[in-house]
C-alpha cells in the first residue's frame, strides 16, 4: 500500500501477519494537523510493515504490503 499523500505516521493499527479485510482500518496519516485513516484496499494477510510511528512520508512511499490469504 502506497501513501496517497505527504504527512506523519501517526498510528499503525495492524501486527506483521495480521489478516485484514478490504476497507479495515491498518493505520493513520496526519496531514496538516488532519487525521486520515489509511485502508486497507484487500484482503490479505500483512506481510509488511515499512513505517513506523512519527515516520514523515511522502506520496507513493510504500507503507504496508498485504500478501494474500490464499
Amino acid at each position: 500500500m502506497l501513501a496517497p499523500v505527504a504527512g506523519r505516521i501517526t498510528d499503525i493499527q495492524v501486527k506483521q501477519k495480521e489478516k485484514v479485510n478490504a476497507g479495515d482500518v491498518i493505520g493513520t496519516l496526519s496531514v496538516n494537523n488532519v487525521k486520515n485513516e489509511i485502508l486497507s484496499e484487500t484482503t490479505g494477510i500483512i506481510s509488511s510493515i515499512n513505517v513506523n510511528v512519527g515516520d514523515r512520508v511522502i506520496a507513493t512511499d510504500t507503507l504496508f504490503e498485504i500478501a494474500s490469504d490464499e
